[in-house]
């Protein structure tokens, strides 16, 4: 290497991510470092991590760069392997599970795939133009699955800046020209705290809040002596002391109504002229954490904001007309989202059975002819 020069090397995903491209590097920063050119259209491994199914096949892009000794390139032999489909077969189940057996050792980074394992594996293979016919099948579901992961992208994009706009005023629907009222959160919320259970409890419900969610599960948990509980009503607004800054807010659901909590979850009423739905969108925005952090006390792993100090918080709030309308935007895109979203689990789970009918040879393909 050149210590002047500038390389950049390859890294590749676990789970059958593929391939990234790492920052560049001079030579003087490599050292000694063991590298070599990476080839096109080889098959390659991250050997420390091929038991997680770090593999991967080179392509064009790929071809300039670099790679250390840990991602070995493999060419075809074309009159018996489509790469493509060995690649495929090494992300299956069956190809994960000779994958490990090929990688001895421990857990992590001591589960190295062995060199002469690797080479030892045995794979049933089905007529060479039958493999390409598998391999283009299964990527027109790759190819689905990208382009849905795009547009869910693309859509929270869209979700994030549209609701900047319309939660600062920015951007204002027909027929709303009044100004935003400037208030303290207390204005409209008052901390509820109706005493509930006290001393050692059980069978207790254990709540985390996290951005419009509230996630609960009962288990049994023993609180001392003088643990207090308070009971916590379905429509609340709900945050943790512990979570502020990470996105913990939260509506408490109707299926949770009447459940207990300590005043680490610290609920709230919500009086006339404010909706919830629109206060839970105006506190997730970034700015409004990096506005507030100042609220925050306490260490950097023990940060917490007490309700007296998120009452006193100040927002700009319109009509109720107004936060209507803006609720209303953010639900239809949180509904577009979720169909995107169970769009492309039902594309994983048909990739997968495809894969397991394909690449275990329960179902045979007929090979398209075509012409000499």
């Amino acid at each position: 290497m050149i210590p002047t020069e500038t390389y950049q090397e390859i890294g590749i995903r676990s789970h059958g991510k593929g391939i990234f491209h790492k920052k560049s590097v001079t030579g003087a920063d490599l050292g000694k470092k063991r590298v070599y050119w990476i080839a096109p259209n080889c098959l390659t491994l991250n050997i420390v991590f091929a038991w997680e199914q770090a593999v991967a096949r080179t392509c064009g892009k790929d071809v300039g760069l670099i790679a250390s000794h840990r991602f070995p390139l493999y060419e075809a032999k074309d009159e018996l392997v489509e790469l493509d489909y060995l690649v495929y077969f090494l992300k299956s189940p069956r190809g994960k599970h000779l994958l490990q057996l090929a990688s001895p050792g421990g857990a992590g980074r001591n589960k190295t795939l062995g060199q002469q394992e690797f080479a030892s594996i045995y794979v049933t293979l089905p007529p060479r133009a039958q493999q390409t016919e598998y391999a283009e099948a299964l990527a027109t579901w790759d190819h689905a699955i990208t382009l849905t992961e795009r547009l869910i992208a693309a859509k929270q994009r869209l979700r994030q800046g549209l609701m900047q706009q319309l939660l600062t005023g920015k951007r204002r629907f027909p027929g709303f020209s009044e100004p935003w009222r400037r208030c303290r959160i207390g204005d409209y919320l008052s901390e509820s705290r109706v005493p509930g259970s006290h001393g050692a409890a059980a069978n207790k419900i254990t709540v985390r809040v996290r951005g419009k969610g509230v996630i609960a599960r009962r288990e049994i948990r023993r609180g001392s002596e003088s643990t207090r509980y308070y009971i916590r009503y379905a429509g609340q607004f709900i945050y943790g002391k512990l979570d502020f800054l990470n996105g913990g807010f939260g509506i408490v659901p109707a299926h949770l109504d009447r459940f207990e909590s300590t005043a680490d979850l610290p609920c709230f009423d919500i009086g006339e002229g404010l909706l919830g739905a629109f206060l839970l969108e105006y506190v997730l925005r970034e700015a409004f954490y990096r506005r507030n952090i100042a609220y925050a006390e306490g260490g950097r792993k023990g940060r917490r904001v007490h309700p007296a100090e998120f009452l006193s918080i100040k927002i700009l709030i319109p009509t109720v007309e107004e936060q209507q309308a803006i609720v209303a935007v953010a639900r239809t895109l949180d509904r577009e989202l979720s169909l995107l979203r169970a769009q492309l689990a039902a594309l994983k789970i048909q990739k997968k059975g495809l894969m397991q009918q394909l690449l275990t040879g329960k179902v045979r393909v007929k090979v398209a002819e075509k012409a000499a």
